[in-house]
């Protein structure tokens, strides 16, 4: 699947973000030999750890606002956090 698509954003917009993740490091680019217009992506070391502190904090985040809530208000939460990406279908009407 094509990252743009996955992320919600614009062919040129991904492709600025992937310059500047490559230029900084982060992420390497090399060819796809089946499609040449395509490319394939892949976290450096200083990438993956990059993404591994992120990503330690974002739980830390989550957690820290989950534990403000009501047992109750979490479960509610999760049961709609479940249905978001079937909302997302296209001719989806369950809200």
């Amino acid at each position: 699947m094509e990252l743009a698509k996955m992320e919600y954003v614009s062919h040129p917009t991904m492709s600025r973000i992937m310059a500047t993740l490559v230029r900084e490091g982060l992420v390497h680019r090399t060819s796809d030999d089946e499609d040449r217009r395509s490319a394939k992506l892949g976290l450096t070391d200083e990438g993956r750890a990059a993404y591994e502190r992120v990503y330690a904090r974002r739980l830390q985040l989550i957690e820290t606002l989950l534990g403000r809530l009501k047992p109750e208000t979490v479960d509610d939460l999760l049961q709609t956090l479940e249905k978001l990406p079937q909302m997302h279908r296209p001719n989806s009407t369950e809200v």
